[in-house]
């Protein structure tokens, strides 16, 4: 299973690649940059596909326990700033949470 996974996630981010190469010529005349969260908070949802989630989750978890409880905090903070649709950095786009 563990082997499937990890291939599962080297598809994964072999179609990032291709797609940050393809879409980059598109990226570079964006109005939004790194700690932009105007899509995800005025436009609804960004879904992911549990793949994703769970590559997510492993970074997680291998980060330090401070730098987990940093980042669940501002989660936490976060999910209250969109309660009341508030507009905040994305979360994940910055680089504000110790490694």
């Amino acid at each position: 299973m563990e082997r499937r996974f990890e291939a599962k996630k080297q598809e994964l981010f072999t179609l990032y690649e291709r797609f940050g190469r393809e879409s980059s010529p598109f990226r570079q005349q964006a109005f939004c940059k790194a700690g932009c969260s105007f899509c995800c908070t005025f436009m609804g949802n960004v879904d992911i596909l549990t793949l994703e989630g769970l590559v997510i989750l492993e970074h997680i978890r291998g980060l330090p326990r401070e730098s987990q409880e940093t980042l669940r905090k501002k989660i936490s903070e976060n999910m209250t700033l969109k309660k009341n649709r508030q507009n905040r950095p994305a979360l994940f786009w910055t680089n504000t949470i110790p490694a």
